[in-house]
């Protein structure tokens, strides 16, 4: 990294609002928001450690800045969480280099005083230049194996490659994965799903069988794995000028579109899904399903006449637009968003319905609203006076 870079840096971290939090005495900004400076990208989480005699200097400049105090005592983390979004987070330390040797690679090892600058005992600096990711020791991947994930979680996100001692250390520790909590492996996991491009690290996932601790596969499935996620790595790559919106847009946990379809394809091919090291939410889970359980569903296929097309795409619900994109159906966009758009805004609700046909309140009106929603994508129906007399006549109730 050239001196000119850092200088630079180092004026933009003092010239941060935020970070007058570093001129506590002894204190160093350090970790995440350094690295991704480094890389020139922004951060909203920033991370400092500072002397244990200097605590209440927090509670002071909280204050200053209008910030919420929460205290994680099990971690010895006081975090505060700003109005903007951003959340500062203070350790405590006795030895900075002592606190900085305890983190999982050099690359997060950085730390930055105002009078002292940078603070690099292991090079992370260098190793980010050289697009490394390297272990500071392999009792910090033995004591947390969920450092495993993240490894290649930075290796996808800085297109960075992985140290030999690392992958030794991988090797050796990633059987403690199975022993770590879910929902930190669910986190680091789908942070990595959603790197730009995160294919090269999925494949080292299946190559050094990482992933199958995560995902259970047996072992003759992995070749089939890796051929299906180069599949869908191109139909994502495809579609981005297509669907630039629907790829970035949050299904849930932090994952959008172009995550779940990474996500999807993984879990057509394990032979145990239940098992799988992973929690979703609700919403995740049934899009989820919906695409492994029609994944061999033929409905895609070929020309479809409008009728068929809006069957299609119910039976293929709440998957939809992952099958049409893991399918290569691009010509068939404008009517998936026809048919969102006609579901999102039917031409009758619940109570036009009742009033027009002798019906009581119950699964019956989502029924008809589902076939008047069809009528119209069919374009046999335009108007609702259009779809008041077709349920009349449904019903023999024609006026």
């Amino acid at each position: 990294m050239k001196n000119n870079n850092l200088r630079k840096l180092e004026g933009d971290i003092i010239s941060n609002p935020i970070c007058q939090f570093a001129t506590i005495k002894d204190s160093y900004l350090v970790g995440g928001y350094i690295r991704d400076a480094l890389t020139g990208k922004h951060s909203k989480d920033l991370d400092f450690i500072i002397p244990r005699k200097y605590q209440k200097s927090i509670e002071i400049l909280s204050g200053y800045f209008k910030g919420t105090i929460f205290s994680f005592k099990k971690f010895h983390i006081t975090r505060i969480a700003l109005e903007d979004g951003t959340t500062v987070d203070f350790t405590l330390y006795d030895s900075v280099y002592e606190d900085l040797k305890r983190r999982d690679f050099t690359i997060n090892a950085i730390a930055f005083n105002p009078n002292r600058g940078f603070f690099d005992p292991f090079k992370g600096i260098e190793d980010l230049k050289n697009r490394t990711i390297r272990l500071i020791s392999r009792e910090n991947i033995r004591d947390d194996p969920v450092r495993i994930i993240r490894a290649y979680r930075f290796m996808a996100q800085l297109r960075a490659k992985l140290t030999t001692e690392t992958l030794e250390a991988i090797n050796q520790y990633k059987d403690g994965l199975l022993h770590c909590p879910v929902e930190r492996i669910t986190l680091e996991f789908f942070k990595l799903l959603e790197s730009e491009d995160p294919l090269d690290a999925l494949m080292e996932l299946v190559n050094t069988s990482v992933i199958s601790l995560i995902i259970p596969y047996n072992i003759n499935q992995l070749e089939q794995l890796r051929n299906n996620l180069s599949y869908v790595s191109e139909k994502i790559k495809a579609s981005h000028k297509l669907l630039p919106d629907e790829l970035c847009k949050e299904i849930g946990q932090s994952l959008t579109l172009r995550g779940l379809l990474y996500l999807c394809t993984m879990m057509v091919l394990s032979n145990d899904r239940e098992g799988a090291h992973l929690t979703f939410s609700n919403l995740v889970r049934k899009r989820v399903e919906a695409f492994v359980r029609n994944i061999k569903n033929p409905c895609l296929s070929g020309s479809k006449g409008l009728d068929d097309l809006y069957d299609c795409f119910t039976a293929l619900e709440p998957a939809v637009i992952e099958r049409i994109i893991y399918e290569g159906r691009f010509d068939l966009i404008p009517q998936y968003r026809r048919y969102e758009s006609i579901k999102k805004a039917p031409l009758l609700n619940g109570d036009e319905i009742l009033d027009a046909i002798n019906l009581q309140k119950g699964p019956q009106v989502g029924q008809m609203k589902r076939l008047v929603c069809r009528e119209v994508f069919a374009n046999r129906i335009r108007s609702k006076t259009e779809a008041i007399k077709y349920l009349q006549a449904l019903h023999g109730n024609s006026q």
